[in-house]
């Protein structure tokens, strides 16, 4: 578990003041550098294996140790829940972050009552820098059978801040870039739905026509039927006895005996539940089977 930030505070007041106390010229100038903070991504199976990560740390403090026995680490911190998406400056592709490590040393040089703190002489050639690279490449080949820091990738430009500053402004234009992307995706949306709508009524339509086509030749096979000719005179024939009927007819009432209507008699046909006008003869009018319509 990492130290709170409270007992780091402490302990870096504490050495600080031992170092200052020392009868060998301390170093106490205002601008000195006290600490530096070494960070670098951790190799991918150190993702997963938590203890080859820790002896991968460990194995990096020694390696500064080795060179600088003095040198105190206050704390380390591992980050893996810092993971998100950023633009890399130099080939301006989307990039994810990988978990990393934080490591805070005090650089310290020199042994016994004459060490010191002092930055200028803590790896300050870029040779022993090379060195330090690759005695770190050679434990996570040691722990990992990968390259750690090797010299193959060209060397970053400009501070952290500044390439964030870059990153950022990539990340800017891509994301106009893909506002746009998605604006026209959604017009062309828009126009596939309006597409989709004209041709749904068209559809409906044709469907209609061909129903009601369906329809009428439907109603003109049962026309030319035996029934339908039958019904069709019936119906004409209605018509134009109703068309016909005395203007002082008010009520019709039924019964069993027959009736005139100025002298006509009507029946009401229940065999074929059309109503038939017709003249009726004395004879019919006795039929029980019918009912007569009369004034």
């Amino acid at each position: 578990m990492a130290p709170s930030y409270e007992n780091v505070c402490k302990r870096y007041d504490d050495i600080l003041a031992n170092l200052d106390n020392r009868p060998n010229k301390p170093n106490t100038r205002i601008d000195r550098v006290t600490a530096y903070a070494i960070e670098g991504v951790l190799p991918e199976e150190a993702y997963v294996d938590k203890t080859k990560c820790e002896q991968w740390v460990q194995g990096i403090q020694n390696i500064i140790r080795k060179d600088y026995p003095e040198a105190e680490f206050l704390a380390t911190y591992f980050h893996f829940d810092e993971i998100h998406v950023y633009t890399d400056v130099r080939t301006g592709e989307c990039v994810e972050s990988k978990p990393h490590v934080h490591m805070y040393v005090m650089p310290i040089v020199g042994e016994g009552e004459t060490a010191k703190l002092c930055s200028a002489k803590f790896y300050p050639t870029p040779q022993t820098m090379r060195k330090f690279h690759a005695d770190v490449d050679n434990l996570t080949v040691e722990l990992f059978s990968c390259h750690y820091m090797d010299g193959t990738q060209k060397k970053s430009l400009g501070s952290v801040e500044e390439l964030k500053v870059k990153s950022a402004k990539r990340d800017i234009v891509r994301l106009r870039k893909e506002a746009t992307e998605l604006e026209q995706a959604v017009r062309n949306m828009r126009n596939e739905i309006r597409r989709q709508e004209r041709l749904f009524a068209e559809q409906e339509a044709e469907m209609k026509e061909r129903e009601q086509m369906a329809l009428s030749k439907e109603t003109s096979d049962f026309l030319k039927s035996e029934v339908g000719k039958k019904a069709l005179e019936r119906y004409r024939i209605l018509m134009a006895n109703a068309h016909s009927l005395p203007g002082n007819v008010s009520k019709v009432r039924v019964g069993k005996h027959g009736g005139k209507v100025a002298g006509s008699e009507y029946v009401y046909d229940l065999d074929d539940a059309v109503e038939i006008p017709r003249l009726m003869t004395n004879n019919s009018k006795a039929d029980k089977g019918e009912h007569v319509y009369g004034k």
